[in-house]
């Protein structure tokens, strides 16, 4: 055999080797380099989700920001614009999912003649919902900056309908006087 028989016989197959390895596995390679990039980012993200999952108080507090102070709640209202802002108070308890039966409020006159800059209003929420939501949602309720203290809080666990839990609370806030 003479040497460019050899070279032939070597050569083409070589030759096709380099071919295939250029337009099938340098691509393929590629592909799989970026989609081992896309699955890490994947990861990462999924491994930060269950870490704020895992902290239920970090994401309450996290929501209560977006939730409840879109109404300049982190401030004191007047009391003149004290239905509103319990209308969106209400509105917020029923984002996190607990059925609000009830709401009523009253004026509470203890401080009346002391010379207070505050009126006490109380606000009577009577609600349906599981018992972590509703925690939620009272956890939610004191990050406002209006909120002072729950007066009174009722629970009974409804028979039949599985954890759902039915109560009232009474709740007493701060608003300024005009």
């Amino acid at each position: 055999m003479r040497y460019s028989e050899a070279s032939l016989w070597l050569g083409i197959p070589l030759a096709l080797l380099c071919v295939w390895l250029l337009f099938f596995c340098v691509p393929v390679m590629s592909q799989i380099e970026s989609k081992k990039g896309e699955l890490a980012g994947v990861e990462a993200r999924i491994a930060r989700l269950e870490a704020e999952r895992s902290h239920p108080q970090e994401m309450v507090s996290g929501g209560a920001s977006e939730d409840i102070h879109p109404y300049r709640l982190d401030q004191i209202p007047r009391l003149q614009a004290f239905p509103d802002f319990m209308k969106q108070i209400a509105s917020s308890v029923r984002k996190g999912g607990v059925v609000v039966d009830r709401l009523k409020g009253r004026l509470d006159d203890g401080g009346v003649g002391t010379g207070s800059s505050f009126a006490h209003p109380v606000t009577e929420l009577a609600f349906t919902g599981q018992f972590l939501d509703i925690g939620r949602a009272l956890e939610q309720i004191q990050t406002v900056k209006a909120y002072r203290r729950i007066l009174r809080a009722h629970l009974i666990g409804a028979e039949g309908m599985g954890p759902v839990v039915k109560g009232s609370v009474e709740i007493e806030f701060r608003a300024w006087r005009d």
